[in-house]
């Protein structure tokens, strides 16, 4: 079928089939010249209990560290698969958060981290959400997706869960009244199919429960990562590519999943801003304090000021606003990431 053909039956019908999706993603690059390549990592290392490098925030060391960047409106709270971290832990940093600051959205733990903390409290993943969401969890990042497709999760990351486990920890957290978000590590061994596989997966768990709020798809950064050293081939996706993935994910994901990040801290401020010509809709927090994305030894925090950010998306030919999680528009101007 005609990429073409495809493109104008989205326009007129404003859907596409997942076989459209996969010509879609498939067809050849219209830009060829490389610029530059994507600026990013995550999740490329791991410290084991009793390294010097490992570390953990006391309750109140988070909160003091939240206290270091006035007019937060969102703190996201994610971490490693601790085995000493209890449930009750999570659920009192999530009180000692909502107490020390009521009225900031707490993005908290991820997929893996719920499953994780279920299997060592040996109860339902839904008690578990239940329990953070009573303790002031407002919505849950959609991460560790990684890609949804077993095969590829063996070898990417064989200690996380599995694909099923990941779509019903999302549709329980939705379930139970709490949104999240979505996401896609994309540029290292996986192919168009998984693409598009993991693309229909994030669809069909939309059109069940409505509770996603956003796409993010993540650029693999293979530097210093132990797939990296199994896999030497593995590089980095292309800013063509990268743009060619957020204009499918728009066109396959539009009528379901509205909003789509391209974000800075992980593309580039440049590449972020082409982005938006091609179906992001937003570029991720202007504060970004984040362990996960970087090893402690590295400077962690980076800063976009707002009224640069503002700039730029006005340059580009878009109207800014800041927003929470759930994207109902705030009038504060700044975000953290933080981890634990």
């Amino acid at each position: 079928m005609d990429p073409e053909v495809i493109l104008k039956s989205a326009l007129e019908q404003g859907e596409i089939s997942t076989i459209e999706a996969l010509i879609l993603i498939q067809a050849p690059d219209r830009i060829v010249p490389q610029i530059y390549q994507v600026a990013g990592r995550y999740c490329t290392f791991s410290r084991r209990k009793g390294d010097p490098q490992g570390y953990m925030y006391k309750i109140d060391q988070f909160i003091e560290k939240l206290g270091e960047t006035p007019d937060l409106t969102e703190v996201h709270v994610q971490g490693g698969l601790n085995p000493d971290l209890t449930l009750q832990y999570m659920c009192d940093l999530v009180a000692a958060i909502r107490d020390s600051y009521p009225r900031m959205n707490i993005h908290a733990f991820s997929p893996a981290e719920i499953w994780f903390i279920a299997r060592r409290a040996k109860m339902p993943a839904e008690d578990v959400l239940i329990q953070l969401k009573d303790a002031g969890m407002t919505t849950m990042a959609g991460s560790a997706a990684e890609i949804l497709n077993d095969k590829v999760r063996k070898k990417i990351c064989p200690n996380k869960l599995r694909t099923a486990d990941w779509v019903e920890i999302v549709k329980t957290a939705h379930r139970v009244g709490i949104k999240t978000t979505s996401t896609m590590l994309y540029g290292h061994i996986e192919d168009e199919i998984h693409v598009i596989e993991h693309l229909e997966i994030l669809r069909n768990i939309q059109r069940e429960t409505g509770g996603i709020t956003e796409f993010v798809p993540i650029p693999f950064n293979p530097k210093g990562s132990v797939l990296f050293a199994k896999n030497p081939r593995v590089r980095l996706a292309t800013p063509e590519q990268t743009l060619k993935l957020i204009a499918v994910s728009r066109i396959y994901l539009d009528k379901w999943i509205h909003n789509i990040q391209a974000g800075w801290a992980h593309l580039g401020l440049d590449l972020a801003v082409r982005a938006l010509g091609v179906g992001a809709n937003d570029l991720g927090e202007t504060v970004f304090e984040d362990a996960i994305v970087r090893s402690p030894s590295e400077e962690t925090r980076s800063e976009i000021p707002p009224a640069q950010m503002n700039a730029v998306i006005r340059k580009a030919g878009k109207t800014p606003r800041t927003r929470d999680t759930s994207f109902r528009h705030v009038t504060s101007r700044r975000e953290l990431v933080g981890a634990r």
